[in-house]
């Protein structure tokens, strides 16, 4: 009974753990590179923010399980329950870098040289380099979890 209960409790808050980790560590990193580029801080913010996220996903469904079901219930099952629910907002995360990096361009097409020209800078910034961070954490947390 205390299986099930955990994977209650990890299938539909593991989702709020990538959230939290981008938020939790990404949004402090970003303040610690305010003094960085735009698009600099952004990328780097935004990885380490996926990996974060990932990684607070799996420690959230590792610590669920062992909590509630005992010290070794952490197996495949439990693995598959932190991770597999994460493949859609990661999709999600790409699709709308992919939105938000077609809008710019776009906007720079209707604008002229001269313009263009200024703003390309400003208005450069890591498109997806979050979902670069979570699919990096995924794999980092399937070779710890695979490696053990």
């Amino acid at each position: 009974m205390t299986t099930v209960i955990a994977y209650i409790l990890v299938v539909p808050f593991v989702q709020f753990c990538l959230t939290g980790g981008v938020f939790l560590v990404g949004f402090p990193v970003a303040l610690l590179l305010a003094w960085t580029s735009v698009s600099l801080r952004t990328t780097i913010s935004g990885f380490i923010g996926g990996v974060a996220g990932v990684m607070l996903a799996i420690a959230f469904g590792f610590g669920v399980f062992r909590l509630l079901v005992g010290a070794s219930s952490f197996t495949i099952g439990p693995f598959l329950a932190s991770t597999v629910p994460l493949l859609l907002p990661i999709r999600n995360d790409f699709l709308q870098a992919q939105r938000v990096k077609a809008a710019r361009q776009q906007l720079l097409d209707t604008l002229d040289e001269r313009t263009v020209g200024a703003l390309t800078d400003e208005t450069k910034t890591a498109h997806g380099s979050d979902v670069v961070g979570e699919i990096t954490g995924i794999v980092l947390v399937a070779v710890w979890f695979f490696g053990r």
